[in-house]
């Protein structure tokens, strides 16, 4: 879903964080209610089968008490798909999750799900493992439920703490992921659904290296109807899906580097049947491609270099007109190869 030339994150990375976005942990800040008892043992998390494993320690499951919704939290959270063709299993890993709901009747059982559900998804798209064996109708029935809570008015707030992707590319850490998911309420199936995701303190090593932004945040709307789509398309489960989504804002920067965009996107199942409109502006860019330059990452100095000659200068900001659909990406109404 998004430059691929400038930013450097993948459109189908960036799209199934979105993806997590809609249906993983949602955090908010509930006193204790009825809760199950917690145990220290690592425990299984409902996830179908053929998506891989899930565990974690201390799962709780908080009903709605006191005019809180329900909640779902762990600690030592882990998903981790079958092998890959290293022999070495995808994993994704938190050290503590929240998950909680507000104005919705949603029930801690489905949060777990969903947050397991979205978790399994978002691992199979940043790793590349493409097709997977989940089914597509075992991740969206997953999601049926937050669905039904956005259309009557609802919303999700989720936070994970020192997150890892690790995968055969490398890993990535986070500090922090957060997010907030709200629905405009209405029957309606294309009821607009808001959503906002940030990662905070990201570091990582990746093959081959690039400059991994310190800070990313999206914000998107899209129709209700299509979340439970956007999850089993992450996961890879939805060759044919098609989901129109406005990009509100895209935040990244690095250092004293920024970069912010909006636009129009058709996301897929992957970045070759993705479509993408978006407008980016970058202050302080050149910090990043002396920073390229510095650390001898050739591949990623030159893709810099490219798109600041590209770039049209407006004051002290550089901006760039992106389009990409049909595996092809223009820059300023310029052609870029992707290869």
């Amino acid at each position: 879903m998004q430059s691929k030339t400038i930013t450097h994150p993948s459109s189908r990375a960036v799209a199934s964080l979105v993806a997590q976005v809609g249906f993983a942990s949602w955090m908010l800040c509930v006193p204790p209610a009825v809760a199950s008892p917690a145990g220290a043992a690592a425990a299984a998390l409902a996830l179908p089968a053929g998506c891989g494993s899930a565990t974690a320690t201390s799962a709780r499951r908080i009903a709605a008490a006191a005019g809180k919704g329900a909640a779902f939290e762990a600690s030592a959270l882990r998903i981790q798909l079958p092998l890959d063709a290293t022999g070495h299993p995808p994993s994704f890993a938190a050290a503590a999750l929240h998950v909680a709901s507000h104005g919705a009747e949603t029930g801690p059982e489905a949060l777990e799900r969903a947050s397991t559900a979205a978790g399994a998804s978002l691992l199979i798209a940043l790793t590349g493992t493409g097709r997977s064996k989940c089914p597509a109708d075992a991740l969206q029935a997953a999601s049926y439920p937050v669905v039904d809570g956005l259309l009557r008015g609802g919303g999700y707030l989720a936070t994970w703490q020192d997150v890892a992707l690790r995968g055969t590319a490398g890993h990535v850490l986070a500090r922090r992921m957060q997010l907030r998911l709200d629905g405009a309420g209405g029957a309606a199936a294309d009821a607009p659904v808001h959503m906002t995701l940030s990662l905070d303190g990201i570091t990582g090593t990746l093959t081959p290296p690039t400059l991994l932004p310190e800070h990313l945040s999206v914000s998107a709307t899209l129709p209700a109807s299509s979340l439970p789509t956007l999850l089993s398309a992450a996961g890879g489960a939805a060759p044919d899906a098609r989901i129109p989504v406005t990009i509100d804002d895209i935040s990244m920067s690095r250092g004293s580097a920024t970069l912010h965009g909006t636009g129009t996107a058709n996301a897929a199942a992957t970045p070759q049947d993705s479509s993408a409109e978006i407008h980016l502006v970058a202050h302080a860019f050149d910090a990043l491609v002396n920073e390229a330059a510095l650390q001898d990452m050739t591949r990623v100095h030159a893709a810099l270099f490219l798109s600041r000659l590209m770039a049209r200068q407006a004051g002290a900001n550089l901006e760039w007109q992106l389009k990409y659909g049909a595996g092809l990406l223009s820059v300023n109404d310029v052609p870029i190869p992707l290869r």
